[in-house]
């Protein structure tokens, strides 16, 4: 009886210390992966112009805003989230339909900052695509520096149960300090098109990058809207029914790289 014991007892420990192996595989050194790809992250400078709509009589306000965005190119070439950059009021008019009023919002007068504490650089948009969720701005004198960046094209395929590393940028009230969050790839959509889903929401997220555990890009963090499914003219039509997507497209979704990589050389 002791040596069934024993025996037991050391296969227990054995399947302990199997696990803990495993577990600790699947944890990324996060301070690496801010290491080797935080100085591709730049801050994005803006001024909002709003409008209102027409139940608010056409008010027009400005509001100074910044983001955290991801050099794509040497050259100075930044990528954003577009919905970020113009205040979500596109998706707000979506939502909200005739509701809404005609809200309206354009960002201008771009300014990158390709360090916590480097002199911002004019920049302005050279395209956009609101259905991927993208804004390309592009560095106006790059002073012939190459930057640091993110070679989309060289990106990894991500699976359900991958281990993928997010990094962004604090306010300004604290330094701008690179912070790492780790997430569970948890599913991956085919409609409207292939997206990683993660198995937990991303705060703050779009348009940052997303790594794998070894700092090969994955894809970048999107908002991806569905069409309302309450009817024409139908004010909060993603409400009700259409709660359940309007939820996961809000949660942070990860549009691959390769994908990003393509969109950018179209743009």
């Amino acid at each position: 009886m002791n040596k069934y014991r024993k025996f037991m007892v050391g296969c227990a420990a054995l399947g302990a210390l199997v696990t803990a192996s495993a577990a600790a595989d699947d944890i990324p050194d996060l301070a690496g992966v801010i290491k080797s790809r935080e100085d591709a992250l730049v801050t994005v400078q803006y001024l909002l112009a709003i409008n209102l709509g027409a139940r608010s009589g056409n008010v027009e306000l400005e509001n100074e805003s910044e983001q955290t965005c991801v050099m794509a190119a040497p050259g100075g070439l930044v990528l954003c989230s577009y919905n970020q950059l113009n205040g979500f009021i596109d998706i707000i008019s979506r939502i909200a339909g005739p509701a809404a009023g005609g809200m309206s919002a354009t960002p201008k007068d771009f300014k990158v900052l390709v360090s916590a504490n480097a002199e911002p650089l004019d920049a302005e948009i050279v395209a956009r695509d609101s259905e991927l969720d993208i804004a390309w701005i592009q560095i106006k004198d790059n002073g012939g520096r190459s930057f640091p960046y993110v070679d989309f094209s060289s990106g990894a395929r991500a699976e359900i149960g991958d281990t993928a590393v997010v990094i962004r940028r604090s306010g300004n009230h604290f330094g701008r300090s690179s912070i790492a969050s780790r997430v569970l790839i948890g599913g991956i959509a085919s409609k409207p098109r292939t997206l990683y889903i993660p198995g937990g929401q991303i705060v703050n997220s779009a348009g940052l990058p997303v790594f794998s555990s070894s700092g090969d890009p994955i894809g970048l963090i999107v908002t991806q809207v569905p069409e309302s499914t309450g009817g024409m003219g139908s004010p909060l039509g993603l409400m009700g029914s259409g709660m359940a997507n309007l939820q996961d497209s809000m949660s942070g979704l990860i549009l691959p790289a390769a994908d990003v990589a393509l969109a950018t050389r179209r743009a």
